[in-house]
Parts: structure tokens; sequence; C-alpha cells
């Protein structure tokens, strides 16, 4: 009977890269993430347009419905610098379970009502801050 084992140094040398390539890109992923400036925005797309809401000037827990403002049957719940999706009318409730959003590029899908909120900050946005609804005054 042969005596094999398991890899060969050949197999090892090519998971050894593998492993390497893997772990520069997520360097890279992590220092790109917090290389990002600027306030951050919550930003709501939805079929009926795109919304912004400069978390920077929320100063305690604040409501927005976003029934009244884009016909989507939820809440964005912000807080200083983060923000979350509650009182959803939709049959999983996947979108508030991402629960808070507080770092660049972070987002919230709810498939059923087709809208999606994201956190951005200001050069990661460009046209799309002006382009944008401002809804920071709607705050509760």
């Amino acid at each position: 009977m042969e005596n094999r084992s398991f890899a060969k140094k050949s197999d090892i040398k090519i998971i050894l890269v593998m492993l390497a390539v893997a772990l520069v890109l997520f360097a890279g992923l992590l220092i790109h993430q917090g290389s990002a400036s600027g306030n951050l925005w919550a930003v709501v797309d939805t079929p009926n347009g795109q919304y912004r809401l400069d978390l920077s000037k929320v100063q305690s827990t604040s409501h927005i419905d976003l029934n009244s403002i884009c016909g989507i049957p939820a809440t964005l719940e912000a807080e200083p610098n983060r923000c979350r999706v509650i009182n959803v009318d939709c049959p999983d409730h996947i979108c508030e379970g991402f629960g808070w959003l507080e770092a660049s590029r972070q987002t919230a899908t709810c498939m059923p009502n087709r809208f999606v909120v994201g956190i951005y900050t200001e050069s990661e946005l460009g046209t799309r801050l002006t382009n944008a609804a401002d809804i920071t005054e709607k705050l509760e």
C-alpha cells in the first residue's frame, strides 16, 4: 500500500499564495474603508427617488416617517452619526435585522418595499449628494 500525504508540496504553496492574496485584499478593504472623509449621510433609494439625511445634524434619537415622504411603509430612526430602519410593513423584517448603520457603505435593503438605506461620506456621494432630496429638516 502506498503512503500518501494529505497534500503535495505544490498544493501547499498554492494554498499559501491564495491566503496571502486574500489577506492583502482584506487589508486593502479595511484601509480604504477607514480613509473616507466628511460627514456621514444616510441615503434612502426608492422607486420614487433618492432622499438624504445629514447624520451629523442629528442631536438626539429622532424618527422620519418614510411613508409620508416617499410612500415607503417604514420609519428611519436616527441618532448622531447612525441610523436604522424600524416599523417596516413587510412579511420578513430582514431590513430591521441589519440594525444600526454607522459606518461608510453599510446598507439595509427591504426587497418587498423596494428601498435601500445606505451610509456614505460626502466624498463618496459626489453628485448624489446634490441630486437627492434633503430630508434632514423632517427629523421628529
